[in-house]
């Protein structure tokens, strides 16, 4: 009996969470890449998990077991008639550019899988209150099947990428999975046959025992649902923004995301296992001091060795998760409410990925809501036990006394550092990083944050002042220009350099999009990536070989640095996702590229791969690719169908630019791939070795791939000994379309 249950409910969770990376590839050649598709995905299937968790819900007030096995086997009958998984075909899907977005995509994956998914989401609350009903020795407390599910969210987390994904195509994928979902469909009626012969069988044993006594009266009724409701908000909040936080703001590593929402799943399965409740508490008494830690890091600024931060993050999220988790588990209600107890949970996942993906990129112009979320989890640590005080004479007065100081204290100090931080940060300041004064900045607050962790309210006032430093710092050494967020991520223009020497850069997390000198005439020359002395300037001087008029068009506004190489004879077209990218770049205060080009300059706006196929067949001279460069890769850009796309917008003899100047992935065997299987030449040029004078220049390393139809388009740079054929790929690998890609298998390991 039991290893059905756990079998079943292990299954439902590894296919819905195997289902979301398989739908978010279907759609994504028809909405595009951008992040707010995502965002959308995931959004999507949190509303499911809500509706799955509410019919559940519903669907055990019906007292006559034998009626929820009607109902649910003709829900599940229903789901199966709608496999496999995608699209309907025949319908017109192609999003209309003028719609609403976010509605078009949650139109488009309710059509594709929504009546399979909504049962995958109400198996494991179904299954567990089944169980509940059995005569197993553990039918009083089952919640341990939770765990079950949260292995198999995990086990399909971390197989799609290392498994899935690098060997089976998306069609293969499809019907793999509805294999799968029919094996559970025989589980479930398997785990129905069980439950139905227990009811009919005369109850000889008491009650089913309850894990927590059920409260005396509606208000403590109330309070333990928003606790409930506040223990599940909290940590997927924390989740989500320690993703953004550290793959924007300290590596752009791809597939990072992944080591978050697998450490938010163990937690779950550590808490609703057997001692959950015991590593819960020690988790929360670990907390303050990573807490304190990872404050310090991000004042001092450090962020390398890179897995130090990242480490310490990812340590906090564990910690927080954990501890919130540990004791939602103590908190468990009865069986009797057990259904209503995860349709709050649910409700708590969902208002998390609202605040996180809606509000608070529309209200903050940075990542706020992670510290937020971390003083969350603070004040909702497991309190320290004691007798509460039943009258006025068992209150310790001096402690209250002592507490109200320190309230004064915390909440006045905050001022205090704000004037001291402006005097210390100026530009005759006294505190250079090593000294006492600037060791003062962090040292005063982290002490006087350990000092009140017995009061919980004051240390998470002080814990939000430790956390505010950072932000005043950034904003008064004044060298950031501007912040501003949007669906898209946070962007910020810096200023380097002192005054008649000073560059502008625009920075998107850790990744740099673009640079320009503000004094003429060096205003006027590319700098960054983007170089007359490197790959970029090289394919323009073949361009210029060439007779005019030339259309160009830039896939990737950035700064606008490409505009730099403008005259009169050309026409560039830059493709941009993000509206405010184009109001950054088209800000002379800011970057001046546009404004200066000799060339008539557009934009288009929207994701490239939808937009660039409405441009007219056989218009441009040359396509730069500059998309490639943080660790959200668009893959849906480098398939055999996007580049086969790209070149039927090219001119006879046209280029294709491609920038591959990153870190952590190599595109190289990609494109040599897609160059192959298309009958183009490809050339790479890797600019590694960079002389002083021209870093000084504001030159930085780049590496650029052009690909051709034929050897003579390339011109000179088939004779330049920098430039060189692409390396043919490694044996097995495989093109990429839009039905497969394999990330992992480009990163770069070292």
């Amino acid at each position: 009996m039991l290893p059905l249950f756990t079998l079943a409910i292990f299954l439902s969770a590894t296919l819905l969470f195997l289902v979301q990376p398989m739908v978010g590839k279907l759609v994504l050649p028809l909405l595009g890449g951008s992040p707010s598709v995502w965002n959308t995905v995931m959004l999507f299937f949190q509303g499911m998990l809500l509706a799955g968790y509410g019919y559940a819900h519903a669907l055990g007030q019906i007292k006559d077991v034998r009626r929820q096995i009607l109902v649910h086997g003709a829900v599940m009958l229903a789901a199966a008639a709608l496999l496999p998984i995608g699209l309907p075909r025949g319908a017109g899907w192609e999003p209309d550019p003028e719609g609403f977005a976010p509605l078009q995509v949650l139109t488009m994956l309710a059509a594709a899988c929504a009546g399979p998914v909504f049962v995958l989401c109400s198996a494991s609350p179904l299954l567990q209150a089944w169980f509940a009903r059995t005569r197993h020795r553990s039918a009083n407390d089952p919640y341990f099947l939770y765990a079950a599910s949260n292995v198999g969210s995990m086990t399909a987390l971390l197989s799609y990428p290392l498994v899935v994904e690098p060997n089976l195509t998306l069609s293969h994928q499809r019907a793999a999975w509805s294999v799968g979902f029919g094996a559970l469909i025989v589980m479930l009626a398997g785990c129905a046959l069980v439950v139905s012969k227990e009811e009919r069988r005369e109850a000889s044993a008491a009650q089913p025992r309850r894990s927590t006594e059920s409260p005396r009266d509606e208000r403590a009724l109330t309070r333990q649902r928003l606790m409930w409701l506040a223990l599940s908000f909290v940590p997927a909040g924390l989740m989500m923004g320690a993703t953004q936080h550290i793959t924007i703001d300290i590596a752009a590593v791809p597939l990072l995301w992944v080591l978050p929402l697998s450490i938010y799943l163990l937690t779950f399965i550590l808490a609703f296992a057997r001692g959950g409740v015991a590593v819960g508490r020690v988790a929360g008494l670990l907390l303050p001091a990573v807490v304190v830690g990872v404050a310090v890091m991000a004042i001092i600024g450090l962020r390398t060795p890179t897995w130090l931060p990242v480490g310490s993050h990812l340590l906090l999220l564990f910690l927080a998760a954990m501890a919130c988790h540990g004791r939602l588990a103590g908190l468990r209600p009865g069986t009797e409410r057990l259904t209503e107890f995860y349709l709050l949970l649910s409700v708590g996942g969902v208002l998390a990925g609202i605040v996180c993906g809606i509000t608070a990129p529309a209200v903050f112009n940075g990542i706020v809501e992670y510290p937020l979320f971390i003083v969350g989890a603070c004040l909702l640590r497991e309190p320290r036990r004691g007798p509460a005080p039943e009258t006025r004479a068992d209150i310790n007065w001096a402690r209250v006394t002592v507490g109200t100081l320190l309230w004064i204290v915390v909440l006045s100090i905050v001022p205090f550092y704000v004037f001291m931080m402006a005097w210390l940060m100026g530009p005759a300041s006294p505190a250079k990083p090593g000294s006492i004064l600037f060791q003062l900045c962090w040292i005063v607050p982290a002490c006087l944050t350990l000092v009140v962790l017995s009061w919980r309210w004051l240390y998470a006032a002080a814990v939000l002042m430790l956390l505010s430093i950072p932000w005043f710092d950034g904003q008064l050494v004044g060298r950031e220009i501007l912040q501003v967020r949007t669906f898209f991520g946070v962007h910020r223009v810096v200023a380097d350099g002192p005054a008649g020497r000073t560059s502008h850069r625009l920075v998107h997390g850790r990744t740099e999009h673009g640079r320009q000198w503000r004094t003429s005439p060096l205003d006027r020359e590319p700098m960054a990536y983007f170089t007359r002395s490197g790959p970029v300037g090289d394919v323009f001087r073949v361009l210029d070989a060439r007779p005019e008029p030339q259309r160009l068009a830039v896939i990737g506004l950035g700064a606008g640095t490409f505009a730099a190489y403008g005259n009169p004879g050309r026409s560039i077209t830059f493709y941009e996702i993000d509206p405010v990218v184009k109001d950054i770049a088209t800000d002379p205060d800011l970057f001046s590229y546009i404004r200066d080009s000799a060339s008539p300059v557009d934009f288009v706006l929207g994701d490239a791969r939808l937009t660039v196929a409405r441009a007219e067949p056989g218009s441009y001279d040359l396509i730069a690719m500059d998309a490639f460069s943080s660790d959200a890769v668009p893959v849906h850009l480098i398939t055999r169908e996007a580049v086969a796309l790209y070149l039927s917008k090219l001119k006879a003899g046209g280029l294709l630019l491609f920038n591959v100047s990153n870190l952590y992935i190599d595109f190289e065997p990609v494109l040599s791939m897609l160059a192959e299987g298309s009958g183009l030449v490809g050339m790479i040029w890797r600019d590694r070795d960079v002389p002083l004078a021209e870093q000084m220049a504001g030159k930085q390393p780049s590496a650029f791939i052009v690909l051709a139809r034929t050897r003579e388009d390339l011109g000179s740079l088939m004779s330049d000994p920098r430039w060189s054929p692409l390396a043919r790929p490694p044996a097995g690998m495989r093109v990429w379309t839009d039905d497969y890609s394999d990330l992992l298998s480009v990163v770069k390991w070292k």
